[in-house]
């Protein structure tokens, strides 16, 4: 049988090669040891779907994420064929996620574009054990949700819209954090599409999310536990109301080890920490924006054009996730892990490796320290310590901040300096 041409030329491809080899090396050497209570309750929720079908997931007792997670875990189930073999294999599982670690790194790769150092930058990421540890060590799935958003924010940046749509719809059924990600989404659409888009392409795009959806929660409209996927989406938060849980962000720079015991309710100014942490989030958000933000409304109001590129745009993104995750209270150590996949085409592409690196070190003190996969024999060693971890993504942050505008301001001096000179 004749393989398409589009398909062959992916074969052929050496990085993809490199990539399927390393892959597989790693699968052969996946270890089973993780003790963490999440991986024992994906685990517990396998087995139920396994015995009483995707439809019935929510009356699992520890089940409480969006409905997508269900379907890898019930072809893992099947794949395995009884509970027996899920329970003894399921480490395996971290494979489903590991996968994705490579997607997303192959097109991190493809979006730097620099084709002499693609082997290099490939191997920079699947080989770091701060960008695998989630999936490869833990056995998180975070890598599927920072995937899914990069691919939105792919597609949409080629101006196709309704993969866009897809992408995104997939990662919010995914996991909810995903929805941080829907205003510098939404402005990116403006900005792409200002003057381009029919009402056919706005229709289209509105029923390929609602068709996406509708087929996602089938299993469950058909057992009519449509109510607890709604559930699931709307109380997603608020449960544990404290300032910190093991984040290493603001919240630990200002309570320390208390920063776990202190309520999210307290008030300062008569503003409960929550709302601090959302307004500061908010704010920051809206100046990691403004350039993309500014660009738009040149093209809108048709005055002088306010120059963007990829890497403006990629320097937004990944403020996004860190802001997210600095500044508001509740915060796992793992929910800016998908940071790496805007910090590290941005690095790359501009050659500020170090900020890469930098957020590396942080986030893999901050997982080792709640995982203990190493079993380091002295955790007190400063990546370790959770004060120096904050001030590392504070750090990042600042940084972010600092390139993102410097080079923004760079591109309108050179485009005027162009323009006067025509």
């Amino acid at each position: 049988m004749q393989l398409p041409d589009s398909v062959r030329k992916i074969l052929n491809e050496p990085l993809n090669q490199i990539a399927f080899l390393l892959f597989l090396f790693q699968a052969v050497f996946v270890s089973a040891h993780c003790d963490q209570y999440d991986q024992k309750a994906f685990n517990a929720i396998c087995d139920f779907i396994f015995e009483h079908g995707i439809g019935n997931a929510y009356k699992c007792t520890v089940f409480n994420y969006p409905p997508l997670i269900c379907y890898p875990l019930y072809l893992f189930g099947k794949l395995q064929g009884n509970i027996q073999n899920i329970d003894r294999y399921f480490y395996l599982f971290k494979l489903f996620a590991l996968l994705f670690d490579y997607i997303g790194a192959l097109i991190m790769v493809v979006l730097v574009g620099n084709s002499k150092n693609k082997i290099f930058l490939l191997l920079f990421m699947v080989l770091n054990p701060a960008f695998i540890y989630n999936s490869y060590c833990w056995g998180q799935v975070d890598s599927v949700l920072s995937c899914l958003v990069l691919l939105s924010f792919v597609s949409l940046y080629r101006e196709k819209l309704l993969w866009a749509v897809l992408f995104f719809v997939l990662a919010i059924n995914f996991k909810v954090q995903a929805i941080v990600f829907f205003p510098p989404l939404l402005l990116m659409g403006l900005y792409k599409f200002w003057g381009k888009l029919k009402a056919r392409d706005v229709l289209g795009a509105l029923l390929t999310a609602l068709l996406a959806e509708v087929i996602i929660v089938v299993p469950f409209l058909i057992t009519g536990e449509t109510g607890s996927v709604v559930k699931a989406f709307a109380g997603s938060v608020d449960f544990f109301p404290v300032t910190d849980i093991s984040a290493s962000n603001l919240w630990f720079l200002l309570f320390g080890e208390q920063a776990i015991k202190t309520s999210d309710q307290l008030q300062w100014m008569f503003i409960t920490y929550k709302h601090w942490g959302l307004l500061i989030f908010a704010t920051t958000s809206f100046f990691a924006l403004y350039p993309l933000f500014a660009a738009w409304l040149s093209k809108v109001f048709r005055r002088k054009e306010i120059m963007i590129d990829l890497n403006n745009i990629l320097g937004a993104f990944a403020i996004i996730p860190l802001v997210f995750f600095f500044f508001n209270t509740q915060m796992h150590e793992r929910y800016c892990h998908p940071a790496f996949f805007f910090i590290a085409p941005f690095a790359f592409a501009t050659r500020r490796y170090f900020l890469f690196v930098l957020m590396c070190i942080a986030y893999f003190g901050s997982m080792e320290r709640v995982v203990d996969f190493f079993y380091f024999p002295n955790d007190g060693i400063l990546i370790f310590n959770q004060r120096f971890m904050a001030i590392e993504y504070f750090s990042t942050i600042i940084l972010l901040f600092y390139f993102l505008y410097r080079d923004f301001l760079k591109l309108q001096m050179k485009k005027t300096y162009e323009r006067q000179t025509s």
